[in-house]
């Protein structure tokens, strides 16, 4: 297969360097995921201080549809396009790499085969990465549930099959009810693929399981507002 990155060169070489982002969410204004904006901003405030510029690949987003479309520089039917990468970049920050599929990990080596730099936010096996804690974070959140005295929760994760910080932060929920003596079981558990609208809809499910539960451990704040608005929606209440 040619190397589509063949004859490219530093951006930086003719001026000011340029530093291309790319995501798994949208990055209009208006309707940046929650997660992107200190992210965005931290991108931001470094670029200023470096001299640097910041191109950012945005995707399509609609108001009627809660579909998530990355924004990748390849051509892919679950993909939009969009033209950053080496030839128009000194380096790539790649957020959330992990929704982008097969696809986007043969991309990714391409562009590292050639030496261009590349930073990952949140995961990435044996490359330069960014990510939190999610296992401590997991692990408080029960903490303080189990010293309110919850003892069954229910949980509403990232996507079914997904990496990254959704696998890390589900299997962490589950080794913390093993260890602190939490109770929950696969009725209590659905995925909110940390949107507002999935966890609307992952809180529904497990309600309609009849499953009880007196807590909820949401992955991410979207998918907690959702699972709230599905609370109140049943006439529960939520402190």
């Amino acid at each position: 297969m040619n190397n589509p990155f063949k004859g490219a060169v530093l951006v930086g070489n003719r001026g000011r360097f340029t530093i291309g982002v790319l995501a798994s969410w949208q990055l209009y204004a208006g309707t940046i995921h929650t997660l992107l904006n200190p992210i965005l901003q931290g991108i931001y405030t470094a670029a200023c201080e470096q001299d640097s510029n910041v191109l950012i690949g945005c995707g399509v987003v609609s108001s009627f549809a809660p579909e998530t479309r990355p924004a990748w520089p390849f051509l892919s039917p679950e993909v939009d396009f969009v033209p950053v990468g080496p030839w128009n970049t000194d380096g790539l920050i790649i957020i959330a790499p992990h929704q982008g599929g097969d696809d986007l990990s043969h991309y990714l080596e391409q562009v590292m085969a050639i030496g261009h730099p590349v930073v990952f936010v949140e995961s990435a096996e044996n490359r330069p990465v960014i990510c939190p804690d999610n296992v401590t974070g997991i692990r408080q959140v029960m903490m303080h549930l189990k010293k309110h005295g919850h003892q069954r929760l229910a949980f509403i994760g990232g996507g079914p099959g997904w990496q990254g910080d959704s696998r890390e932060r589900l299997q962490a929920f589950l080794e913390g009810c093993e260890e602190l003596g939490l109770e929950t079981e696969q009725r209590l558990m659905a995925y909110g693929v940390f949107s507002t609208p999935g966890g609307y809809q992952a809180m529904r499910q497990i309600l309609a399981t009849g499953a009880p539960f007196t807590a909820v451990v949401a992955a991410n704040d979207e998918s907690a507002a959702g699972a709230i608005q599905a609370l109140r929606s049943a006439g529960l209440r939520v402190p």
